[in-house]
Order: C-alpha cells, then sequence, then structure tokens
C-alpha cells in the first residue's frame, strides 16, 4: 500500500473519530447551553485561561519526538510515560499556586475553586498510555478512534446529568474532567503493554522540549492573551458569548484539522525527495482548504440562524462574534500544515520564528484595541495577528523546502473562488428567508444551495485545469469505480 494511501486511511481514521467526538461535544453544549446561560460559561471560561495556558506551555510532543523511530522500545515507552507524570503533577501544582491569585485579579472567588477541579483535565490528558504510539507509528488509528468517542460519551452522560439536576457551572468543569480522565483509562485498556517509570531516553525529547517549548510559551500567549484582557473590559455574561462564539469556530479545527496532523507528520517525516515533499506540503494545504474551508464560511454567513437553532435565542448576541471568528479561521486554513512540516524535518525553530511574527502584532494590537473597542477590538487584533501568522507561515515553507509564494497563492485560486461563490449564495438566501420561516429551513436551504454552487465550481475549475492530482482526482476515481462496478 503506497504512502499516499496510508496516508488518506489512517486520516479516515483520524478525522472520524475526532469528528464524531466533537458531534457529542456539540451534543453537550446543547443541553448545557438549554440549562447555563452567559454568566455560567463566561465564569468556566475565565478559569480555563490559566488552565490552556499552563497545559499548552507545558505539552510536550511526544509523537513528534518518536516519529522518526521504526519501533518503540519498551524503555523510551517508560521514558515518555514518566515525564507525562512529572508533567501532569507540575500542572497540578502550578494551578494550584494559580488559583487564588486569579480569583483575586478577576475578582471573582468562585475561580479557585473551579481552577483546583480544572486543574485535572490537562493532567489525565498528559497520562494516556503511551503505548499507542506504537500504532500510531504504523498509520492505525483505530485504538484513537476509540479513546476519543468512548471519552466523549461519558463525558456527556456526566455533564448531562450535572446540568439538569442542579443548573451549576460546575457541569461545565465536570464535562472537561470526565472527557479526560475517561480517555486516559480507556486507553490502558486498549493498550498493549505495561508501562513503567524510567528516564533512561530523555535525551531523545531533549530537543523538542527546547525549541517547541519556546514556541509554546508565544503560542500559549499568541492564543489566550484576548482572553486575558477581555474579561476586565466586558461583563462576564460578554465574554461567555465570546468563548461560545470561539468554541463553534473551533469545532471544525478540532474534528478535522487537529486529527490530520498526526498522519501528516508521519508522511513529511517519510518524505525524502525535495519535490514530492512540496507536492506534498501543497496537496495538504489545498485539501483542507477545500474540505474545512466550506464548513467555515457556512458557519460565517450563517451566523445568525446557526445561533438561534442552537444555542436558543438567549444567546443571539453569539451571532456577529461567530461572523467574524469564522471568517478570520476560513483564511488561516492554508498555512496549517506548515507546523507538521517543521517539525518532521527537525526545525521546531521556524514554528517559534512564524509565532513570534504573530505574537509582535497581537500584543499592541490585543493591549490597545480591546482597552478602547471591547469584543469588536479583540476580533479586529485577532484579524490582524492571523494575517501576520499567514504571511510569516509562507515565507518560512519557502525557506524550509524552496516553494515559491507564487506556488502556494496560485494552489489555492480554485478553492477561494468556489468559496467566495458558496458565501455569496448563502448568504442570499439566508437574508431572504431568516426571520419568515423557521431557522432549520434556513440553513437547509442555505446549505444546500451554497453546497451545490460549491462543488459545481470545484469540478468545473478542476477540469478546466487539467484535472490535476489531488481530493478531485482522487474522488472521480472513486465515483467511476462504483459506476463501473454497478
Amino acid at each position: 500500500m503506497s504512502l499516499s494511501v496510508r496516508t488518506a486511511a489512517a486520516s479516515l481514521w483520524m478525522v472520524g473519530g475526532r469528528l464524531l467526538s466533537k458531534l457529542i461535544d456539540f451534543g453537550a453544549l446543547l443541553i448545557l447551553a438549554r440549562y447555563l446561560g452567559p454568566a455560567e460559561f463566561g465564569l468556566v471560561a475565565i478559569a480555563m485561561i490559566s488552565v490552556q495556558i499552563v497545559d499548552m506551555i507545558l505539552e510536550i510532543p511526544a509523537a513528534a519526538a518518536i516519529g522518526s523511530l521504526e519501533r518503540l522500545t519498551p524503555d523510551v515507552v517508560s521514558t515518555a510515560f514518566t515525564i507525562a507524570l512529572l508533567r501532569a503533577l507540575t500542572i497540578a501544582l502550578l494551578l494550584g499556586l494559580l488559583a487564588f491569585p486569579m480569583a483575586k485579579f478577576y475578582g471573582e472567588p468562585r475561580l479557585a475553586g473551579l481552577l483546583v477541579v480544572l486543574a485535572l483535565s490537562p493532567a489525565m490528558r498528559g497520562l494516556s498510555n503511551p503505548n499507542l504510539l506504537v500504532y500510531s507509528l504504523k498509520m492505525d488509528f483505530r485504538r484513537d478512534f476509540a479513546v476519543d468517542v468512548l471519552s466523549k460519551l461519558i463525558a456527556l452522560l456526566v455533564s448531562g446529568i450535572v446540568a439538569v439536576l442542579t443548573r451549576s457551572y460546575w457541569a461545565l468543569a465536570i464535562n472537561a474532567v470526565a472527557a479526560t480522565t475517561s480517555a486516559a483509562f480507556i486507553s490502558y485498556l486498549l493498550g498493549s503493554r505495561k508501562v513503567s517509570l524510567s528516564l533512561k531516553e530523555w535525551r531523545m525529547f531533549a530537543p523538542m522540549m527546547g525549541w517547541n517549548s519556546f514556541a509554546q510559551i508565544m503560542q500559549a500567549v499568541n492564543w489566550q492573551l484576548d482572553r486575558i484582557v477581555l474579561p476586565k473590559f466586558v461583563s462576564v455574561a460578554s465574554f461567555g458569548s465570546y468563548s461560545n462564539a470561539a468554541n463553534i469556530t473551533s469545532i471544525p479545527y478540532q474534528a478535522i484539522v487537529q486529527p490530520v496532523s498526526r498522519p501528516l507528520l508521519v508522511a513529511f517525516a517519510t518524505g525524502s525527495d525535495p519535490e514530492r515533499l512540496r507536492a506534498g506540503y501543497l496537496r495538504a494545504s489545498y485539501t483542507l482548504t477545500a474540505l474545512v474551508g466550506p464548513i467555515l464560511v457556512m458557519v460565517s454567513v450563517c451566523a445568525l440562524p446557526i445561533v438561534e437553532m442552537v444555542l436558543g435565542k438567549a444567546w443571539i448576541s453569539v451571532a456577529p462574534i461567530l461572523f467574524y471568528m469564522a471568517m478570520t479561521s476560513a483564511f488561516t486554513l492554508p498555512v496549517i500544515p506548515m507546523t507538521a512540516l517543521a517539525l518532521s524535518q527537525g526545525r521546531a525553530n521556524l514554528i517559534s520564528a512564524k509565532t513570534f511574527a504573530e505574537l509582535m502584532v497581537k500584543v499592541p494590537a490585543v493591549l490597545f484595541l480591546v482597552s478602547r473597542f471591547g469584543i469588536a477590538g479583540a476580533l479586529w487584533a485577532q484579524a490582524f495577528s492571523s494575517t501576520a501568522m499567514v504571511l510569516s507561515s509562507m515565507i518560512l515553507v519557502r525557506r524550509l523546502i524552496d516553494l515559491k509564494l507564487s506556488r502556494q497563492v496560485l494552489q489555492l485560486a480554485r478553492p477561494s473562488a468556489s468559496l467566495a461563490l458558496l458565501a455569496l449564495i448563502a448568504h442570499g438566501v439566508e437574508s431572504m428567508l431568516y426571520g419568515r420561516v423557521h431557522v432549520l429551513i434556513v440553513l437547509v436551504a442555505a446549505g444546500a444551495l451554497g453546497c451545490s454552487a460549491y462543488l459545481g465550481s470545484m469540478a468545473l475549475l478542476w477540469a478546466i485545469s487539467g484535472r490535476p492530482d489531488g481530493p478531485e482526482a482522487m474522488l472521480w476515481s472513486r465515483v467511476r469505480k462504483i459506476l463501473a462496478w454497478s
């Protein structure tokens, strides 16, 4: 089986598992939003700021560190487990120390208890069975699929019961902790070997804990800076709306983009021919844009009916925030594979360079705009920093694999034109129907007409371009086989 076929199959398992788990998360959001309000979501979102920052800073990319190995030895597995255990203890200690200062900084005493409980979420996620990486190296992600789906189902059940019975913000905290704790337990049920405490192979992880740790500190600030500053200038309820808009926008990323990164890392690491590596990067960039772009554009232009249907009319203030967030996220899709490419080539320093460029724009933008314009300022700051990230990523890709900027841009011509058509048609349908018919009918009509136009445009432009390799060619090949078989 060729590398491209194995990568595609592995991606399907990872995307399928993450998509299912995100659908379950979406179901949890539907339930929790009906029993809790923006103030409860805002409170937990503030608590999660420090949790996510500490988690990201102390993240250790074990998969990247061992991606070049042909097989995992017991010593490597035990070292990975021991480092993860030390990381979990460090996270718990740091968040415990931050609990009362955070509560005082935001003037919200309930944050202290929340932080102590929420510290379990990143700690338990890091304690998952490292033996599952044995299967990842073989591009077998079926066990990851099971862990993702089963853990989310358990979290949905537990948090749903708590929300119905108490209508308390603790339901949100329990959802986060239950998901990672159950995932850790399930991973050991599916792992084939035992683990022990050892640091014998710690040197193998040291390079990734150098440049990558520096990049993670900057990335944590980049990712959370608006959330750190915003609660000081808006109400807890307004911050809850901002947080939920970010949660909805992140679903396509977490369901599709993140799980694809692991197969991409393996594929880039095994590619030695420079031209094949360039072609592989362009294909990954194009495919992510073509597959995830329509989802984010639809979420953006149909934000109003989506929010009303999913969260209810009490959350309608989320819609304008969601519109801008989703559109900005769609703009960054083409350069997502850059991180996997840099890690696969042992150039984690380039990730730091990309993050630094984004940080230099985001820090002054957030501090100035948020203090004066609140949520609108945060959205503008996000747009400016995303533009800096895209430009710096394209320049660094050119430096890394000698891929001209013109090739990177021209590769995106077909999906960009098709996405513009999708946005135009879906927005037109939404404008004509919203407020006149049920929101579900609005979404079905806008989605059906917009996506039909998108698929037709993609097919037409692909044919005009000479039917080059890519997702269209793979899909067309499958269709021809099905037609021939029938």
